[in-house]
């Protein structure tokens, strides 16, 4: 791999109530690095499992309070009211992980990977397969296979795992 200089900056922060499964948004203000609102709740009535972010979207795994199918909902980090279901079973979903503009989860009853804002076919729809270490990145998906071989999908998904194709690893993380 060759070092390359990243710059980054955090738009959003979210974080989870381990007593209620709440989950809590603060924005940065457009073009601001400062954080000077309060957390908003969202979707109070939902009880998540997982979050993660992505370039301008957060996303979660949750259900209704007291029961109820599980989903994936998505929503914009300065408008947490603006809750949108993207997926409802009849599978439930495990290993949420967002990329820049991509989501990935495993399937509980394919077993395998699905993906939602493929942009462009980039992304195939399903692909089956027990996987561990699911993790997004701008523009890829990789998962660990069995034998520690690390396996990529999207635009930058070849690179990605020609970059691993000599070398064995036991976990993976994406950041950036």
């Amino acid at each position: 791999l060759v070092p390359a200089e990243v710059t980054a900056s955090t738009l959003a922060v979210a974080g989870g109530s381990a007593d209620n499964g709440t989950i809590y948004c603060v924005a940065a203000g457009a073009g601001s690095s400062v954080y000077n609102a309060s957390a908003s709740s969202v979707a109070p009535q939902l009880v998540f499992s997982q979050v993660s972010g992505g370039a301008g979207f957060l996303c979660g795994v949750g259900a209704v309070r007291g029961g109820g199918v599980t989903a994936l909902f998505c929503w914009p980090p300065e408008a947490p009211g603006q809750l949108r279901r993207v997926y409802r079973g009849p599978a439930p979903l495990s290993d949420l992980t967002v990329g820049a503009d991509h989501v990935a989860a495993c399937d509980g009853q394919a077993r395998g990977i699905r993906w939602w804002r493929r942009g462009s076919g980039q992304f195939p729809e399903v692909v089956p397969g027990a996987f561990g270490s699911l993790v997004s990145g701008d523009g890829f998906t990789c998962v660990l296979e069995t034998g520690s071989v690390v396996r990529c999908w999207g635009p930058l998904g070849s690179a990605v795992q020609a970059a691993f194709a000599n070398v064995f690893v036991s976990s993976l993380a994406a950041g950036g």
